[in-house]
């Protein structure tokens, strides 16, 4: 049953190889995907650390009870969540995500 098997794999035509052409075309897009990755992660990063300096001033200033935020998409939201929570702030959402309408965050103590 081996032999038959071995016999069957060995009588098969390998698959055919890439051009070099190809292969270049694969290895260039795998550098410019990574180098959009690292830019979304730099944004990100960046976006983030403006955010917690604006959450930590508000938090300072004890004459403000309230801060809202411009409206933004679903990542962007996510990250003011995340540093509201840690800094111990309830945030709450308003409007609707569909149909081009964003949400728009509010913090509170």
């Amino acid at each position: 049953m081996a032999d038959l098997l071995g016999s069957i794999l060995n009588s098969m035509q390998k698959p055919p190889e890439k051009s070099e052409k190809e292969k270049q075309a694969v290895k260039e897009h795998k550098e410019k995907m990574t180098k959009v990755q690292e830019q979304i992660r730099k944004e990100k990063e960046k976006f983030q650390t403006g955010m917690e300096e604006k959450i930590d001033k508000f938090v300072k200033d004890t004459s403000v009870r309230r801060y809202k935020f411009d409206a933004m998409d679903k990542l962007h939201r996510t990250v003011v969540y995340d540093i509201s929570e840690t800094a111990g702030l309830i945030s709450q959402a308003f409007g609707r995500d569909d149909m081009g309408q964003r949400l728009v965050f509010s913090l509170y103590y």
